[in-house]
């Protein structure tokens, strides 16, 4: 086999390596965040306090000059 297929081939199954391991990271940090999201939610929902939802602003556009 030619050098250079050899290297296209290895930096291939490299590359799919590396993709297996960053969605393998990814999915265990979104276990992590909703393990703590619920830990989270739980414990505002024990106080029986209701809390006000903070409206956002809108950002105004500026006419056009002309």
């Amino acid at each position: 086999m030619l050098p250079w297929l050899d290297q296209l081939f290895d930096a291939w199954d490299e590359r799919r390596r590396q993709r297996e391991r960053e969605a393998a990271e990814r999915d265990a940090l979104e276990a992590a965040v909703q393990e703590t999201g619920e830990a989270i939610v739980d414990d505002e929902s024990d106080d029986g306090e209701d809390h006000k939802k903070t409206k956002k602003k809108k950002k105004k556009k500026h006419a056009p000059k002309g």
